[in-house]
């Protein structure tokens, strides 16, 4: 995952490569909402209203915040933030939902799942990510970690049975059970 988001040195090509990942072809299901599916357990939590009331008010919080990158600088005597360019994907990361969308649900599988996933759709002619889309974590399973802690990220990730290229899959791993 290092080498997802380490730091670009010059000026990324804009053009994006399609990927043979699990969004570009190599899973069917990723992308395909008749194979999504909820737990019973979140279905069963979700109806008690405290907990959708707060369900709603985090996700729908975090879903509107702007994500932004910084950087440390040596100024003086003292380190100081310096906001660096904004990719492209801070913006809008699947271009088929919004952003609101994708980040909400992303929250939504960290309160209730512990964790959550994205697959790589696209990729810039210098191999960083340029597009995502959210897959659900109730339809996740990771063979080489059981849970319900997650101590680091898997190396095999499955999606409704068929097994993802981790490299392809930022998965978000919450700090809290």
């Amino acid at each position: 995952m290092a080498s997802l988001f380490s730091l670009k040195r010059g000026t990324p090509n804009q053009t994006q490569a399609r990927i043979g990942a699990a969004g570009a072809a190599g899973d069917p299901y990723v992308g395909n909402f008749m194979t999504y599916t909820v737990d019973f357990t979140r279905s069963q939590a979700i109806q008690i209203p405290t907990i959708s009331r707060a369900r709603d008010l985090i996700c729908g919080m975090i879903g509107c915040l702007p994500i932004h990158q910084y950087s440390k600088q040596w100024i003086d005597d003292d380190y100081e933030d310096v906001e660096l360019p904004d990719d492209t994907w801070f913006h809008q990361p699947d271009p088929n939902v919004t952003r609101n969308f994708i980040l909400s649900w992303t929250a939504d599988d960290l309160f209730f799942y512990g964790r959550a996933f994205w697959v790589v759709t696209s990729r810039f002619g210098n191999g960083f990510p340029a597009t995502f889309t959210w897959i659900p974590a109730s339809n996740v399973q990771t063979r080489d970690q059981a849970g319900p802690i997650y101590f680091g990220v898997s190396k095999e990730v499955y999606f409704n049975g068929t097994l993802l290229n981790p490299n392809d899959v930022v998965q978000f791993l919450s700090p809290i059970q």
